[in-house]
């Protein structure tokens, strides 16, 4: 079981300087530039979009910088926000440095000075340290935030030494060039002390959503014949990409020990679907699990189920959870580094389990959805605790953090 570590009382206080949106009220700073890989279906970068739609742009200049095209959602970037591309400007520096972060630091550096932007919000593990490096280079005297929303101790599990080594090099060298770290949750501020030593310049802040978006998007009908009423059996609903970390192979192998009354739909893709796909074969659930693809949507299938499952085993601060949790829909989370056991209240808003237990998850899930009285008490504890998340208190506390790192 994962054991939650409380963050530091100094830590806490001055993450939540930065957390209170009525702290600072009149902008000194007008012109930001955020910094992404790309665009994709991650929570990062659909935090991004939810940023930019929530910026007053009467206050604000914005511009972004994408490491590359193609990701999937450079079209939700609203229009009046210019758009850089590195792989699209730099010869140079795919020469000198054809791979790895490294890569897009000189032509940061250019863009940077370019751009002369009041300050930067970056998002994206290793892309962060080349900003931060790019922005000590180009002697920028602006405030250079780094989100971090990655459990980075979980993340360099998966790698060897050599690039587990590498990677940890990389982000404690040049995180120490960033104005502010900024984690996603409070126990990734605690990986990257206790593990990184990366210690003076840390903040706390979590991402928002969109609530009454989503919602509204939940209303939309969906045409899976699981999902109709009346129905004489119980459905689940997962989403995600289909990776490792996402620990669908533990939820399949849980649906194994349930009963037939129990259906199981999993929203995404990605490069484990082959091997998920001969794991139902395997287990013969094929009539029991259905595999929909991705969705553009997938709050109309959370909204709709009975229960909504996230066996993941690691994270940072999954938007899928948050979004679960402003539905209302019954939650059943793993208790994995991090984000779950924050977003859940300590389990007051969903039940938490042991992550990669298929045994126990099977049985929390059989549990929960046996018990009415339980679903009804935790949906409203998670609504209620949706607001915390919502998106216009969060972007303003990254805008705040900007303001006062600005003013120092």
């Amino acid at each position: 079981m994962n054991t939650h570590i409380k963050i530091p009382e100094k830590q806490q206080k001055q993450a939540q300087k930065f957390d209170n949106p009525n702290s600072v009220r009149k902008p000194q700073l007008q012109k930001i530039t955020c910094i992404l890989p790309q665009v994709t279906g991650g929570g990062a970068e659909r935090f991004l979009i939810t940023f930019l739609k929530h910026i007053d742009y009467s206050q604000y200049d914005v511009s972004v910088i994408l490491a590359k095209r193609g990701g999937g959602f450079d079209h939700e970037i609203p229009q009046n926000v210019k758009i850089y591309v590195l792989t699209e400007r730099a010869i140079s520096t795919k020469l000198l440095a054809p791979t790895g972060p490294f890569r897009y630091v000189l032509e940061l550096v250019n863009l940077l000075k370019e751009i002369q932007p009041d300050g930067i919000i970056s998002f994206g593990s290793l892309l962060n340290g080349s900003v931060a490096l790019a922005g000590k280079i180009a002697k920028l005297k602006k405030p250079i935030a780094v989100i971090e929303a990655i459990h980075e101790s979980s993340e360099m599990s998966q790698h060897s030494g050599i690039e587990k080594w590498g990677r940890s090099l990389f982000l404690r060298w040049t995180y120490r060039f960033a104005s502010a770290v900024v984690a996603v949750s409070h126990d990734i501020a605690v990986d990257l002390r206790e593990n990184f030593h990366i210690i003076n310049n840390v903040h706390v802040i979590n991402y928002g959503i969109s609530l009454d978006n989503i919602r509204k998007l939940a209303d939309e009908p969906v045409d899976h014949e699981w999902l109709q009423y009346p129905r004489n059996y119980k459905v689940i609903v997962a989403c995600g990409r289909f990776v490792k970390q996402k620990g669908f192979n533990v939820l399949i192998e849980a649906m194994s020990k349930l009963g037939s009354d129990i259906r199981l739909i999993l929203v995404g893709d990605g490069e484990e679907r082959k091997s998920l796909t001969t794991q139902i074969e395997h287990l013969n659930l094929q009539e029991r699990i259905s595999l929909v693809g991705y969705d553009r949507n997938p709050f109309r299938y959370i909204a709709k189920a009975d229960a909504f499952v996230m066996p993941s085993l690691w994270e940072g601060l999954p938007i899928v959870l948050l979004e679960a949790l402003s539905l209302g829909v019954p939650i059943i989370a793993s208790d994995c580094p991090t984000g779950p056991r924050e977003i859940l209240n300590d389990g007051k808003c969903g039940v938490l389990v042991e992550p990669n237990n298929p045994d126990l998850l099977a049985e929390k899930i059989e549990s929960l959805l046996s018990d009415g009285e339980f679903q009804k008490r935790i949906s409203t504890h998670a609504i209620f605790r949706s607001q915390m998340f919502s998106a216009e208190v969060c972007t303003q506390a990254y805008l705040n953090l900007l303001v006062q790192l600005s003013s120092c």
